[in-house]
């Protein structure tokens, strides 16, 4: 019988196999802009995945957890602006 560290990593490894796989799968998107989005949202999403499952930082200070946050967010954010604007 699996504990439950056991069976939040074995969840937590599925969704991020399913999502690598979901990523190959937007190459077949007739727009680059949605592939784009749709790539870049699947990536951050897996990693807070990382961060907070393997990373174990569901369980850390607040002033641990904000700046890989907000990381995850205004890194892509800043990668669509750059590729939106044309300057990439």
């Amino acid at each position: 019988m699996m504990d439950r560290l056991e069976r939040r990593l074995l969840i937590c490894w599925t969704i991020l196999m399913v999502a690598t796989v979901g990523s190959f799968q937007t190459t077949g998107l007739p727009n680059t802009h949605l592939a784009l989005i749709a790539v870049l949202l699947i990536t951050f999403s897996k990693v807070l995945l990382v961060i907070f499952v393997f990373m174990e930082v569901r369980c850390a200070p607040l002033g641990l957890k904000l700046p890989l946050v907000a990381w995850a967010i205004v890194v892509p954010l800043g990668l669509s602006a750059v590729w939106f604007t044309g300057q990439g």
